[in-house]
C-alpha cells in the first residue's frame, strides 16, 4: 500500500463515491476504525455505497480496505510487524465498540447482491500522457500520518488546496464551499485548458470549421450532462449557419433525426459526449455510421465510434465535473466556422442584430 492517492489515481469517481473519498483523506485517522456502516452515516451516504467503493478500488470488500489503509495511520508494516498502537482488523473496535457487520462483507447476508461497476473512465491517464484523459498524474508518496493525506485531484484535500470540512461540511450533506476548495479547481480547470492550447497546433480545426460550415442541415446532439454544451453550440453556431438541427433527447427521437437529416442532405455529425457517457450517445454515433455521416466528438475519453475525436480534459475536482475546456474546444468550432465563411458570417449576424434591436432582445448595448 503506497498511500490513498495511489489508489485513487487515475479513477473516475461517482459524486457519492467522491463523498466517501473525501471523507476518508479529511478523517483517516478516525476511518480506519470504523464499520462500513459508521463511515456511510459519517460521509452522508449509504452502506452499499462503501462497500461499492472499495470492490471499484480493487478490494473485495470494505474491510480489506480498511485493512489496507490502516498503514497509512497506525504505521504497520505491510508485511505484518506493526506499532505498539495496533489492532488487528478482525478484532478492532469503532469508536463506538462496534466489531466490523455483515454488511462489511459484500459475499455476507448483510450486503447480498452488492456490486460493482466502475465508471467508463476509471484507470484513464492524466492529460499530458493520453489523448482523452481528465485526470492528473499521480503526485509523489506521503508519509503515513494521522492527518489528512495529499491526494490530488480530491476535493477537500491538502492535494486540491481545500480547507478541512470541504463541500458537504465534513460529511453531514450541509456547508459551504471553501475558498481553497474552489482554487483547487480552478487550478485544475487552468491546467486542462494549457493542455488544450499545447494541442491546438495538432488538431485540425479549420478543415472542421470548412466541414461544418459546409454542411447543410448541420446536426448536433448532446445528452444528458452534454446537452448543455450541445445547446450553447448550437446557439452560437445558428447564429452563422442556416440549419443548425439540435438534439438534446436520446432514445428513437434521436435515431429518427439522424436519419432525417441524412435524407435532408447531412454528410456529418457533431456530438458531444462527456462523462458519465450516456449509452444512447455511443448508440446514436454508431447509428451515425451506418447512415454513413462523417462523425466528429468533442470527448475527454480516446476510443469513441468517430473520425474525428476533439480531446477536452474535464474537471474532476468538485462534486460534478467542470467544462472549461470542453466549452472553449466548442467556442473554437464556432470560431472556425466563422473564419471559413467570412461573408455568410458577416451577413448573418449583421442582420441579426438588426433583428434584434427591432425586437428589443437585448438590453442597449449588449452583444447577442
Amino acid at each position: 500500500m503506497e498511500g490513498l492517492e495511489e489508489l485513487l489515481a487515475g479513477r473516475r469517481l461517482s459524486p457519492v463515491q467522491r463523498r466517501i473519498a473525501l471523507y476518508l483523506s479529511e478523517h483517516l485517522a478516525e476511518a480506519i476504525f470504523l464499520s462500513s456502516v459508521e463511515l456511510a452515516e459519517r460521509a452522508g451516504v449509504s452502506q452499499p455505497s462503501v462497500t461499492r467503493f472499495a470492490m471499484a478500488l480493487g478490494f473485495a470488500g470494505y474491510p480489506e480496505l480498511r485493512q489496507a489503509l490502516r498503514p497509512l495511520v497506525v504505521g504497520v508494516d505491510p508485511r505484518g510487524a506493526s506499532s505498539p498502537g495496533y489492532r488487528p482488523d478482525t478484532t478492532a473496535p469503532s469508536p463506538q465498540g462496534l466489531a466490523p457487520t455483515a454488511a462489511d462483507h459484500p459475499g455476507s447476508l448483510g450486503n447480498r447482491g452488492s456490486t460493482s461497476h466502475p465508471g467508463p473512465g476509471a484507470g484513464r491517464p492524466g492529460p499530458a500522457g493520453h489523448l482523452g484523459a481528465a485526470g492528473e498524474p499521480g503526485a509523489p508518496e506521503f508519509p503515513p500520518s494521522a492527518g489528512a493525506p495529499n491526494v490530488p485531484g480530491l476535493p477537500g484535500t491538502a492535494g486540491s488546496g481545500a480547507a478541512a470540512g470541504g463541500v458537504w461540511g465534513a460529511g453531514t450533506g450541509r456547508g459551504s464551499v471553501s475558498g481553497s476548495l474552489l482554487e483547487g479547481a480552478l487550478e485544475s480547470e487552468i491546467r486542462n485548458l494549457h493542455h488544450m492550447r499545447d494541442r491546438l497546433a495538432t488538431l485540425p480545426l479549420a478543415e472542421l470549421g470548412e466541414t461544418l460550415a459546409a454542411a447543410e442541415p448541420l446536426p448536433v446532439f448532446g445528452l444528458r450532462v452534454s446537452a448543455g454544451l450541445a445547446t450553447t453550440f448550437g446557439y452560437y453556431a445558428g447564429l452563422i449557419h442556416p440549419d443548425v438541427r439540435l438534439f438534446t433527447s436520446g432514445g428513437s427521437h434521436l435515431l429518427d433525426g439522424l436519419r432525417n437529416v441524412q435524407r435532408a442532405g447531412a454528410r456529418v455529425v457533431l456530438a458531444f459526449v462527456l462523462p458519465r457517457y450516456p449509452a444512447e450517445s455511443i448508440q446514436a454515433l454508431q447509428y451515425a455510421e451506418k447512415l454513413g455521416l462523417r462523425r466528429i466528438v468533442v470527448t475527454d475519453r480516446p476510443g469513441l465510434p468517430a473520425e474525428v475525436t476533439l480531446d477536452a480534459p474535464v474537471g474532476d475536482r468538485l462534486v460534478f465535473d467542470s467544462h472549461s475546456a470542453p466549452l472553449a474546444m466548442a467556442m473554437a468550432l464556432v470560431e472556425a466556422m466563422a473564419d471559413a465563411a467570412p461573408l455568410r458570417t458577416q451577413a448573418r449576424l449583421e442582420d441579426y442584430e438588426r433583428a434584434a434591436d427591432e425586437a428589443g432582445i437585448f438590453l442597449p448595448g449588449e452583444p447577442p
